[in-house]
């Protein structure tokens, strides 16, 4: 029960820190099996 509550935890603290970078111009990616990383949103041209 501990873990699943602790993954929840890191989703909805991930979901937070995307809507705080929507207008910076950076995404945090989730790479399945692997993690997250912090991108670089593209200007649209």
């Amino acid at each position: 029960f501990e873990e699943a509550l602790a993954d929840n935890a890191l989703e909805a603290f991930i979901s937070r820190l995307r809507k705080k970078l929507s207008d910076s111009g950076a995404t945090i990616r989730t790479l399945r099996g692997i993690g997250y990383f912090l991108e670089e949103t593209k200007d649209p041209a």
